[in-house]
């Protein structure tokens, strides 16, 4: 949210809100991810977290409950497999990186 696009108090304060509730929302996931991950939600990454939701979203909308349940624990271990990556990463570049 860079700029609020509503024209009355009304719908600003509406905006606002639901910008709070979707960050909410994706902090909520990272927060769910992190026993996963085995890391501490600080340490997951909220625009990773973002697109994978963003991915789910239109599925979320057709599937049956079982289904999401089973969406939502693959969103889980893709939001913590992101972080593995991340981590990966920064080890293997550590090990290019002559020391001083």
């Amino acid at each position: 949210m860079e700029m609020l696009r509503a024209k009355t108090p009304d719908m600003a304060r509406k905006e606002l809100w639901s910008h709070l509730l979707a960050y909410n929302l994706l902090r909520s996931i990272m927060e769910k991810a992190a026993p996963v991950a085995h890391y501490s939600r600080s340490q997951l990454s909220f625009q990773a977290t973002r697109q994978q939701f963003n991915q789910i979203i239109p599925l979320l909308a057709i599937l049956g409950t079982a289904a999401r349940q089973r969406l939502y624990r693959l969103l889980l271990e893709q939001v913590a497999a992101d972080l593995y990556q991340v981590a990966s990463k920064s080890v293997i570049l550590k090990s290019y990186v002559p020391a001083t």
